[in-house]
């Protein structure tokens, strides 16, 4: 799904603790004798591992589809549901600045910083890590959040490559990361 959910050997797990316990005992039954917390862990990296040797094709769909969770704006709860607290509160309530007005202007940024040199080749490695590292687990709002400053950052600089293009009449540029921001904003829907 790309999003938390336990599989069926460990249902009810909800506190870190009994997560822990939960999967540890899964694997230990599994296995039909006691397990170290890595030999556990074993376990279900091997699990991991082979269903997607099994099915690599499946994986990638799966790949893709996380990774179109992390730029959607959909904000994925696992703790706090903000799009009920958006409702509920006076605060929230106000569409001010959301991650999917954001996530369309970052996501163009951090393609054109990666083909820059210095800071901004840094801005947009550091992002790219952290979509690639919160895909490879699973997508939540509050995995996003450390990179939506920088994402703003990032953002930022594509706007002023698009005012350099306009002002240097660059319209095939222009053109160009235009249509790659109408796509991002299809993703970021």
């Amino acid at each position: 799904t790309g999003t938390w959910r336990a599989p069926s050997e460990v249902p009810g797990s909800w506190s870190p603790m009994e997560q822990f316990q939960l999967f540890h005992r899964a694997a230990e039954k599994a296995l039909g004798r006691q397990l170290s917390a890595r030999e556990a862990d074993g376990y279900w990296i091997g699990r991991t591992l082979d269903a997607i040797t099994a099915d690599p094709i499946a994986w990638a769909s799966l790949m893709l589809r996380k990774l179109h969770l992390y730029w959607n704006g959909r904000e994925l709860h696992n703790v706090y549901d903000y799009e009920f607290t958006r409702r509920v509160s006076l605060v929230l309530g106000p569409p001010f600045v959301e991650f999917a007005y954001v996530a369309p202007f970052a996501l163009v940024g951090v393609l054109l910083l990666l083909g820059r040199p210095g800071v901004g080749r840094f801005l947009g490695l550091y992002a790219a890590t952290i979509c690639g590292a919160v895909v490879l687990v699973y997508v939540t709002d509050r995995y996003r959040l450390p990179v939506v400053g920088p994402l703003v950052v990032i953002g930022t600089a594509f706007m002023r490559e698009l005012v350099a293009c306009a002002r240097a009449s660059r319209w095939r540029a222009l053109a160009v990361w235009l249509a790659l921001w109408l796509g991002a904003c299809a993703v970021a829907v």
